[in-house]
């Protein structure tokens, strides 16, 4: 059975939406990068799963999971502690086991730092560009998600409203 993913896979990544806050942390930015909201709703939804208004600073990768899934896009783990691979390694296609779809977007969290690649594209809070010129190029991967969309999500402001209703109710 073909999923929604095979029929509807990840628009192109774009470079990342900044709000009228400007929110330039890389877990956001990464975010808007992949769903096309800004960073601002990135943060939103951040928040909300944290359940607190401070500043989104650093993010897991569960967090961001939860985050992207508002969106309609879900993690599936590729690689995991690739024993001091780069991502200079993974966009070349030097590690064994993974058979890298130029199409498919990737969620990289290498050097303490989430990137986002696909095909010959990188993209990070510093903005688009070749993989040739990727920031981190020589950072060693912690670990590689493929992205994957799950549902056509297109009201964001809908969303944004639901995360600061529940963002609210928390007490100051």
């Amino acid at each position: 059975m073909p999923t929604l993913a095979s029929v509807a896979p990840v628009r192109t990544i774009t470079p990342a939406r900044h709000g009228r806050k400007g929110n330039k942390w890389c877990g956001p930015t990464a975010i808007s990068i992949l769903t096309g909201c800004t960073t601002d709703s990135a943060e939103l939804a951040l928040k909300a799963r944290r359940a607190s208004r401070a500043a989104v600073k650093g993010t897991t990768v569960f967090e961001v999971n939860c985050a992207l899934s508002q969106f309609g896009f879900r993690l599936h783990p590729c690689l995991s502690a690739a024993d001091g691979r780069t991502i200079a390694a993974f966009v070349d296609g030097r590690i064994d086991g993974i058979d890298i779809d130029p199409r498919a977007a990737y969620l990289i969290s290498a050097a303490h730092h989430w990137q986002v690649v696909q095909g010959s594209w990188f993209a990070d809070n510093r903005g688009l560009r070749r993989t040739d010129d990727a920031t981190f190029r020589r950072g060693v991967i912690r670990a590689v998600y493929r992205v994957e969309r799950f549902a056509l999500v297109a009201d964001f402001a809908a969303i944004d409203r639901r995360h600061r209703e529940m963002l609210a109710a928390i007490p100051r």
